[in-house]
């Protein structure tokens, strides 16, 4: 069912022409601005140091860099 109060959203990549309108987004933009995937970030670490880790160590690291990050902001937040 429509939405009646949504306007209409018009999708193009970069093979069509430049459409600057207001309802038009370019969805290759959107997918080059978004970040890195963690599965990717996966495999990029797996691939790059495939010498040194092994998937059990590469998911320890991961998962303390997401615990520490996490740590991290909620202490700017308390002193802020």
């Amino acid at each position: 069912m429509i939405e009646p109060n949504l306007p209409p959203l018009y999708l193009y990549d970069d093979n069509d022409k430049k459409i600057f309108e207001k309802n038009f987004i370019n969805i290759d933009e959107i997918k080059r601005n978004l970040p890195i995937s963690p599965l990717d970030e996966r495999k990029e670490f797996l691939n790059k140091y495939k010498d040194f880790l092994t998937a059990e160590h590469l998911h320890e690291l991961l998962r303390l860099d997401m615990i520490v990050s996490c740590h991290d902001g909620l202490l700017r937040r308390k002193n802020d």
